[in-house]
């Protein structure tokens, strides 16, 4: 049986399905095109991340430092060129500082692209004391700050420059004196008077 069929229907449907391919042509394309793009930045991130390579320590710089080399302390820092800048505490770094018998105190500063400031602010030495170093022991000789606290043995050099003082009783180290700080005042008020400090380089604490 014959059956007769309208040609602008069929044209029509024929446009419908073209269309239809069409769109799920530009869908497929448009998935595959985010998939790889997505793919592409995250790749892109993984490298960048990968290739960026840890910040060391590259350079120490020391403020602050008169008797001490700045050598001796960046070794009393504990810090060394090539360590790991993430690695580093610079509070802990501070703590190892002020524990050197020299240093009454000090700040570390830490800047971009692995460089630290170290700043130190050293005792002042204003005179000499010979005292036991242990009851009945020989004698040792110390530097005295301004606050009558012994701290590090005397060099040499300060034999002539300081005043001396002497004890007959042990003196604990890094603690303040009285009798040591009225020697001091003793001291400052000889050298006033005299001009010179060689009078008072033997004073003796009670």
């Amino acid at each position: 049986r014959w059956v007769s069929v309208d040609p602008g229907r069929v044209q029509r449907f024929a446009r419908w399905v073209s269309l239809r391919q069409v769109l799920a042509a530009l869908f497929l394309l448009a998935l595959f095109t985010g998939t790889a793009m997505s793919q592409y930045v995250v790749a892109q991130i993984q490298g960048d991340a990968s290739s960026e390579a840890p910040v060391r320590v590259r350079g120490l710089a020391v403020q602050g430092h008169e008797r001490l080399s700045a050598s001796r302390v960046a070794a009393a820092s504990g810090l060394a060129p090539g360590m790991l800048a993430s690695e580093i505490d610079t509070a802990k770094v501070a703590a190892a500082l002020n524990a050197h018998e020299m240093i009454r105190s000090a700040t570390v500063a830490a800047l971009p692209h692995g460089k630290l400031i170290l700043r130190v602010e050293e005792r002042e030495p204003v005179a000499i004391v010979r005292a036991p170093e242990v009851e009945g022991g020989g004698y040792v000789l110390r530097l005295v700050d301004t606050t009558g606290t012994p701290f590090a043995r005397a060099q040499a050099n300060d034999w002539s420059r300081l005043p001396r003082l002497r004890s007959a009783t042990v003196l604990p180290t890094d603690q303040a004196d009285p009798q040591l700080l009225s020697a001091l005042s003793l001291a400052a008020l000889i050298r006033q008077t005299n001009g010179s400090d060689r009078e008072a380089r033997e004073i003796e604490l009670p």
